[in-house]
């Protein structure tokens, strides 16, 4: 953004997550594997957005209308923030009452590429894989990645068994 400032040409920016606020959140409940170092970035990413990139970016493009709400409480203009939403309204979505007809049922497959790291709370996927059983629909859930230590896949393996779906 500074650099766009000294030629003259115009700098967007879109932010599609509040990583400042993750890692302080992170840090703070000490969920991350050094929890001084990431609330260390999440100060420094703080200052450089809220003093640099969003002030003096000529438009910021932000994941929801929440997003763009709290950045203007923050006090950047509110006429430059612009939602762009890639997610779903769930009021928008009618909840199924009933389960589909056993005829018409296929195992979902729900996949997860990536790290395998308690940050990412990926114990969430494991419950969900445990409702959907619950509620008679089959799953599975495919991991696709590892852990930074034992523990991280160990973990997850310990709720599934915990839930009895760990052959899922």
């Amino acid at each position: 953004c500074v650099i766009a400032r000294l030629r003259g040409i115009k700098f967007f920016f879109w932010l599609t997550f509040p990583y400042h606020e993750a890692d302080a959140t992170l840090g703070s409940e000490r969920i991350a594997r050094n929890p001084y170092l990431i609330r260390i970035r999440g100060s420094i990413t703080k200052v450089a957005l809220y003093r640099w990139i969003l002030p003096l970016s000529h438009h910021v493009f932000v994941q929801s209308s929440r997003m763009a709400e709290d950045f203007a409480a923050k006090g950047i203009d509110k006429r430059k923030l612009t939602p762009i939403v890639t997610g779903i309204d769930l009021a928008q979505v009618s909840p199924r009452t009933h389960p589909p007809a056993r005829s018409n049922l296929r195992a979902l497959t729900v996949g997860y590429l990536g790290t395998l790291v308690p940050e990412r709370r990926l114990e969430v996927l494991v419950d969900m894989l445990a409702e959907l059983n619950r509620l008679g629909l089959p799953a599975k859930l495919l991991l696709i990645g590892d852990g930074a230590k034992p523990d991280d896949r160990r973990s997850l393996q310990e709720r599934a068994k915990e839930l009895g779906v760990e052959s899922q």
